[in-house]
């Protein structure tokens, strides 16, 4: 499926034009929208995914639970569910949602997205062609990978935003 994306400019307006996925035609001064979802336990615990290898970006690297790009047509919290069903079969309960923090990407402005909640991850349905597994780290974990190398650092804005909330 090509995705088709509604373009924004750096304040967010949103601008009388879509791009589609890939095309690389957003201007210098055009962004997409798209969405960082992070999952938290009762335990204080964090579900981080990792991306399929043969990703573009980031092949192989741990990043949030769910992520992407917004489609045109779509607001940052339909995104948000799409995402999550998506690629990891979750459909998540909305009072345990909260849009937490907004930043800008490269050429793309981010809403960062806190759930908290539980989930089996032996049930969650991952879509292979994005995520190769999936699992609950702690807090401590993340910064680790960071460190090694395999933690994708271009989300760490939002999950330092997290850390923030959940303490």
């Amino acid at each position: 499926m090509i995705e088709i994306w509604n373009v924004y400019d750096i304040n967010r307006n949103l601008q009388n034009k879509t791009v589609k996925r890939g095309s690389k035609t957003l201007a210098n001064d055009e962004y997409n929208l798209a969405v960082d979802i992070w999952i938290v336990n009762s335990k204080g615990e964090h579900l981080i995914q990792k991306r399929a290898s043969n990703k573009a970006v980031y092949p192989s690297y741990w990043e949030c639970a769910a992520g992407g790009a917004v489609i045109a047509g779509e607001n940052s919290t339909q995104g948000m569910i799409r995402e999550l069903e998506e690629e990891l079969g979750i459909i998540p309960d909305l009072s345990k949602a909260q849009k937490v923090f907004e930043f800008i990407r490269r050429d793309s402005h981010v809403d960062v997205w806190l759930i908290i909640d539980d989930f089996d991850i032996d049930s969650l349905s991952l879509q292979q062609e994005e995520v190769s597994a999936v699992e609950w780290v702690s807090t401590d974990k993340i910064y680790q990978m960071l460190n090694d190398g395999i933690f994708v650092p271009t989300i760490m804005p939002g999950f330092e935003k997290v850390m923030e909330i959940i303490k």
